[in-house]
Parts: structure tokens; sequence; C-alpha cells
């Protein structure tokens, strides 16, 4: 379903994507017409690489932000705030470096025209195309976005701890 998103012009169609110059349908209508063209499994297109991305997105957000804030600990800084805010960007970092890549097979794989065409062959096309480090085309944005709100969540987190009588986070 997420392939199906596009821009939707002043007279209610959709002004891109797959479906340009229709106009756009209900779930259900949606659903009925995946399943009479790709199958039940249709549905599950791109399940594999957003449950890979899932995981290594949280690794990498519990190892940056635990890991560096330990570390630092161990080096003698105090934990606060300021402690807190190193260990968001660090774990952001982490984040955006680890799930890029499953992200961007994710969304090439979700996009692919051809029903039969597998995760490797989305993977060989990918590094065909522009070598190893093409598995990372848009981290700087992926970065941008993630940042804000590991940064908003952490801090706001190790501060409720805080306010309602526990301690930071160790």
């Amino acid at each position: 379903l997420q392939a199906e998103r596009a821009l939707i012009g002043p007279d209610g169609r959709y002004c891109s994507g797959r479906r340009s110059g229709n106009f756009p349908s209900s779930t259900l209508c949606e659903t009925r017409r995946i399943i009479s063209t790709k199958g039940i499994m249709g549905l599950y297109k791109g399940c594999l690489p957003l449950t890979i991305r899932g995981s290594l997105f949280t690794g990498g957000q519990m190892f940056g932000y635990d890991g560096f804030k330990s570390r630092c600990k161990e080096t003698g800084m105090k934990d606060g705030p300021q402690l807190q805010i190193y260990s968001s960007l660090v774990s952001a970092m982490l984040c955006t470096v680890m799930s890029t890549p499953a992200d961007f097979v994710m969304s090439k794989y979700m996009i692919s025209k051809r029903n039969e065409q597998r995760m490797s062959s989305v993977m060989i096309r990918i590094y065909k195309s522009g070598g190893a480090l093409a598995f990372w085309r848009g981290s700087s944005v992926n970065f941008v976005r993630i940042t804000p709100v590991i940064m908003t969540f952490s801090i706001v987190y190790e501060q409720m701890r805080l306010f309602f009588g526990f301690t930071y986070l160790s």
C-alpha cells in the first residue's frame, strides 16, 4: 500500500505515481485490488526488509545511546542533559548508518514493477548502479529526520525518570 502513495491534484486525482490520473480509492478497495492482482502475498511485499530495518534501527539506537553514555561515564563524565544530548547524537548517527541500507533496499523493492523480482536482484541492481556506498544514498536526509526525534525522546525520557524520583539510566 505504501507504493500507492502519491500527490493528489486540485481535482482529486493522483498527479504522480503508478496511479497517475486516477481517483484515490479506499483501503478496502486497494486491498482487494492487490489480492486480485498479486495474491495474498502481495499484501506482505516488503515485510522482510522492513523487519530487518526496524531491528537495525533499534539496535543502533540502543547501542549508540547506552554504549556511548556508559563509555563516557566510565571516563568520568557526569550524567546529565549534556551527556544525554551527546549520546542522542551518537545514537542518531548509528541508527542512520545501520538502517539506511535496509531502508533504501526496502524502498526500491516496494516500488519495483516486476512481481517476480526478488530482494537479491534489487540489491544487485543497487550495487551495480553505484557500488557499496549506493546503499547509503539518502543517509544525510535520514540523519536530519531521525536526530530530532531521538534527541527529544531520549532527553525527555531521562528527565521524566528524574522527575518521578528515579535516577538516570546507568
